[in-house]
């Protein structure tokens, strides 16, 4: 027995001296305040416009208005004015002279507007529906950086009253040392376990520290909301999710990029149309006249081959991103679903757990001033006591992100609720 408390002696020696001369990572930068206006939807806003969404949805729109303007034109390609003089050969003096202007005109083919007006709708509903889809993914950085906020708070709160606790019974170690009630081992033991506390709290604070500083350079702000918990969703309608959506836009816009491709990448006829001035020679009088040529291209389609194999790509592409992105949906949907029931789970293990030590820790603090038990059997008691505490908290703020998280899987943008009662 001698030799055991000697080998204890001399382990916590040996923590103590280690943590008293580790060096000190004190961290000085004060929690983010909290803001009443603030909301995870207004987060959500802030956040967007860091994003430049706003400006990513207006170029696709103007795309779209481009497209549609396109389909409004008369012609396919622009007017073309061709001109042509001739004369005598330089040093003849005929009186030769022609004149011929012409004005091209690319006609469309039948179907080329209706397929461009149907492009450019697609278009602007894949603009929109991607940006819903852009805002949920940002929702979901939103939400993972707020809990990642409580958590390091929380972590720290129960840092600070273990350090307080540890504080409070080194105290009483010392006093009972002093009096001769205690030994010296006994003293170093509660010291070594307050510095080790101290070290615990400098850890989370570092943790707090970095988990805020991804939250400015998510969102811009140095706030953040007070509340925002909110009610989980327990149903999920994958093809109704936005970034569903936002896939299936994605390829009714190339279906309908190739249709209107298929047409207007083939050869369109062409009119010319103008007056010519012609004179032979100075005896001949001027023929003057005025002509249509129109020119009909054919077998043009084995040119506009490799474009449409590009455009037949893109569709293959979106439809096959259409399917990988339902499968991870609903993969995503069932492990948010599982994270849920096992964070409930542990919150009712951990609610039993605290309510078990809290009654050991009073009853050993009785035997403690008895002198039933001796501080190192205090102190174990105590610090499971806590722990439990400690990780009932966490496992409260575990489970509301746990709750947060099922919503992101089921494609739920933020809908304000009041905060429940935090730990």
């Amino acid at each position: 027995m001698l030799m055991l408390r000697l080998n204890q002696f001399l382990v916590w020696l040996c923590l103590a001296v280690w943590v008293s001369t580790a060096p000190a990572q004190v961290h000085h930068d004060p929690p983010l305040g909290t803001s009443a206006e603030l909301s995870l939807a207004t987060t959500l806003e802030a956040t967007a416009e860091r994003y430049g969404l706003a400006r990513e949805l207006a170029a696709d729109q103007r795309f779209a208005e481009r497209l549609r303007a396109q389909a409004e034109l008369p012609f396919a390609q622009a007017p073309a004015l061709f001109v042509r003089y001739n004369r005598d050969w330089p040093g003849a003096d005929l009186g030769l002279a022609e004149w011929e202007a012409q004005l091209l005109l690319t006609l469309k083919r039948p179907g080329v507007s209706p397929a461009q007006r149907a492009w450019a709708l697609a278009s602007e509903q894949a603009a929109s529906r991607d940006a819903v889809a852009t805002r949920l993914m940002l929702c979901g950085l939103v939400r993972e950086a707020l809990w990642d906020i409580r958590l390091g708070e929380v972590s720290v709160a129960n840092a600070e009253a273990a350090l307080a606790l540890a504080e409070e019974m080194e105290a009483l170690a010392t006093q009972s040392f002093l009096a001769g009630a205690l030994s010296k081992s006994d003293q170093l033991l509660a010291r070594a376990e307050t510095l080790a506390r101290r070290q615990a709290l400098d850890s989370a604070e570092l943790v707090r520290v970095d988990a805020e500083r991804a939250y400015i350079a998510l969102t811009g702000l140095d706030r953040v909301p007070a509340t925002f918990d909110e009610t989980a969703v327990h149903e999920i309608d994958i093809d109704a999710h936005p970034a569903m959506l936002a896939a299936a836009a994605a390829v009714e816009q190339a279906q309908q990029g190739l249709a209107s491709q298929r047409l207007s990448s083939r050869s369109a006829p062409t009119v010319q149309i103008g007056p010519r001035f012609e004179r032979g020679d100075r005896t001949s009088p001027y023929a003057d006249s005025f002509g249509v040529q129109v020119t009909l291209p054919f077998g043009t389609e084995a040119y506009a081959d490799s474009q449409l194999g590009a455009s037949e790509r893109a569709v293959t592409s979106a439809e096959l991103a259409q399917l990988r992105l339902k499968r991870d949906l609903e993969l995503a949907w069932h492990e948010a679903h599982h994270e849920l029931e096992i964070a409930e789970n542990q919150l009712a293990r951990a609610l039993e757990a605290e309510s078990l030590t809290a009654q050991r820790a009073e009853i050993a603090e009785v035997a403690f001033k008895e002198g039933e038990i001796d501080l190192t059997r205090f102190l174990r008691v105590r610090n499971e006591a806590t722990e439990a505490r400690s990780h009932l908290h966490l496992m409260r703020v575990r489970q509301r992100r746990a709750l947060a998280m099922l919503n992101q899987a089921a494609g739920q943008l933020p809908v304000q609720h009041p905060e429940s009662e935090a730990p």
